[in-house]
């Protein structure tokens, strides 16, 4: 009894540091084609909608080469709350909202999982 109001507690506590609003997009597979402009779209389906925190995964930024450019990589990670729903890999992150940091607001993260 004592884990169980223990980890509910923690759960409590990690949630109060989330304060991005997020949604989660997965591609369902099918493509949509504007009739005016013959423009295929892909068909996404919101998996979760809720607050999320997204950090800095990694202290420093990677300048690795691709294709004879040089690229600026920074490794972020978003966390959910527990149990909120299953990650897969390919899933867009949308930050609606954050009230940490304003500027986060708009962007769109791929999930790697």
């Amino acid at each position: 009894m004592r884990l169980s109001k223990s980890l509910k507690r923690l759960q409590s506590l990690a949630n109060e540091q989330m304060t991005s609003t997020v949604e989660v997009r997965r591609f369902t597979g099918e493509t949509v084609i504007d009739d005016e402009t013959l423009i295929e779209t892909p068909v996404y389906r919101t998996v979760y909608s809720g607050i999320a925190k997204v950090a800095s995964y990694e202290a420093f930024e990677q300048t690795p080469e691709a294709a004879g450019g040089v690229v600026t990589v920074v490794r972020l990670r978003v966390d959910f709350p527990a149990g909120s729903f299953a990650a897969k890999p390919g899933d867009a992150c949308h930050v609606l909202s954050d009230s940490s940091d304003p500027l986060l607001a708009g962007n769109i993260y791929r999930l790697t999982v």
